[in-house]
Parts: structure tokens; C-alpha cells; sequence
């Protein structure tokens, strides 16, 4: 039997040195409405880090509703990527992450422009800023920075860029005077009531949410605009099905706000809706 030939001086030399020292993620981010702000450690190596996730999730909450989600983890190593990209002294300030169901379709039934299968509602987005730095150089740090969605709101106050970890797409808002121009009107905004418990199927019953869903900008919609008339379809037949009131008073019919609440940011200011997303 042949013995074995020795290992060479290179893998002699490689087996001798130590495990490279896995890789610390440190994330720093500020929530532009409540104020709260987090520097934290959220992952060391490919371990995510439960309590800073877990911090990171409370920080990007649907505070309006005090809801929470998981947020997905590949959407927090984007803005990690980003926040390399463009300095890591610089911290991140976060306009809206997690939208509940209930805050997503009160959005789409007062008239704003968004996304009825949005990725926000999936933990998966967030819209974000950096003061001091332009909004078109923080987009293109975020096209750059790992694979996704990049929306690019220049009309919106304060403007803005939408990140998300779901289908790569690129796209912007559109001049509110170009819209008008190609007779893209959309919807016209009524008045914001929140309804946290709201559906979805609820605020697609109004046939004007399709003509405002083709104001969309191309590709910030993940869904097609037909399939969402086929559930407005869907919302309005069930809601023709729904029985009148046992007692003869009036029914509460799907889509009508049960607790209507005037949304104002905390300076008491109106909150700027952001739409497409």
C-alpha cells in the first residue's frame, strides 16, 4: 500500500492559519415621523442577530397602527448595502416600512396612488432618505446595492426612494404636470380616514381604484393592473351577496371606515401619502 504524499507547504500553511474572523453588520437608521433611532449589530457572519432584528422590525412598525411584522432580512442587508454605499457615518432615515393591511387600503381608498399588493405590506420595503445627500445619488446607491425594487419619488415631500427585496424593477414618479399632459389623471384624493381593520377587497370596490392604479408608475406595481380588476370584481360581487340587517337597521357594508381617524404627523403637520408603491 502506497503511503500518502505529504501536504504541500501551501496547504500546510493554510491549515495553520486561524478562521478569518467573521464579517460584523452594523446598521443605523431613524424613523422620520416618530423620531426613534437604532445603531445596532444585526448580524455576524450569516447569523442574524434575533434582539437587533427584533428592534430593527419595532423600529420600521406600522406605527400609525401599531402593528408589526418581521421584516424580511434581505431587505435589511439592502439597506445595509445602501448605507456602505453612500458612508456608513451617514444614518438612514426611514419615511414608512411595514404597512398594515388596514393603513394599505384606507391609503388606497382616500385616492393615494398605491400598490394594493404593495411590498410594504410584506415587510419587504421601506422609504428612505439621507439628509445632506440628493435623492438621485442616494437611487443610484440603491440600484447598486443588491437585487430588488428602486422607486425614485422626486415630487414627493420630502423626496425620497423606495427600496424593496422583491422582483428587481426600476422606475420613477412622474411629473404631476406630464401626467396631466398625457391625460393620466388618476384619482382624485378624498379625504384620509384610517381604518386599521380595513381589507383590501374592501377598498377595491370602488371602480375609481383601477384608473388610479394606472397612474402607477411602470414597475412599481408587482401585480398587473388586470388582476387587480379581477378582484375588484371579486370585492363587489361579495358585497352584493352580503344580507340586509336582521333588525332592519342599516348594514355595515364592506369598505365603510368603521374608525375614521384624521391622520397628522406628531408637529402636527398633514403626513405626506407617498403613492406607487
Amino acid at each position: 500500500m502506497e503511503n500518502p504524499s505529504p501536504p504541500s507547504p501551501a496547504a500546510e500553511a493554510a491549515a495553520s492559519m486561524p478562521n478569518p474572523k467573521p464579517v460584523e453588520r452594523h446598521l443605523r437608521l431613524k424613523h422620520h415621523w416618530t423620531g426613534e433611532e437604532i445603531e445596532v449589530l444585526y448580524r455576524i457572519g450569516d447569523d442574524y442577530q434575533p434582539a437587533a432584528m427584533e428592534s430593527i422590525s419595532h423600529l420600521l412598525r406600522d406605527w400609525r397602527c401599531n402593528k408589526t411584522i418581521a421584516m424580511d432580512p434581505k431587505l435589511i442587508d439592502r439597506l445595509y448595502a445602501l448605507q456602505q454605499a453612500i458612508g456608513d457615518h451617514r444614518t438612514i432615515r426611514v419615511i414608512s416600512a411595514y404597512r398594515s393591511e388596514g393603513y394599505n387600503a384606507s391609503l388606497l381608498a382616500a385616492g393615494r396612488n398605491v400598490d394594493p399588493n404593495s411590498q410594504h405590506m410584506l415587510g419587504r420595503a421601506a422609504d428612505v432618505f439621507v439628509p445632506g445627500l440628493k435623492p438621485d445619488k442616494l437611487r443610484e446607491a440603491a440600484a447598486k446595492a443588491g437585487v430588488g425594487g428602486v422607486g425614485y419619488y422626486p415630487f414627493s415631500g420630502p423626496r425620497f426612494v423606495h427600496v424593496d427585496s422583491g422582483p428587481e424593477r426600476q422606475w420613477t414618479e412622474m411629473d404631476p404636470a406630464e401626467r396631466r399632459k398625457l391625460g393620466i389623471h388618476g384619482r382624485r384624493r378624498g379625504p384620509f380616514k384610517l381604518d386599521c381593520e380595513m381589507k383590501m377587497d374592501q377598498a377595491l370596490q370602488d371602480p375609481g381604484v383601477v384608473e388610479q392604479l394606472a397612474a402607477l408608475p411602470a414597475g412599481a406595481a408587482v401585480i398587473p393592473v388586470a388582476a387587480v380588476q379581477q378582484a375588484a370584481a371579486r370585492a363587489a360581487e361579495a358585497t352584493a351577496a352580503l344580507p340586509a340587517a336582521a333588525d332592519g337597521g342599516p348594514t355595515c357594508e364592506a369598505g365603510q371606515p368603521m374608525t375614521p381617524l384624521a391622520l397628522l404627523a406628531r408637529d402636527g403637520e398633514p403626513v405626506s401619502a407617498p403613492g406607487g408603491r
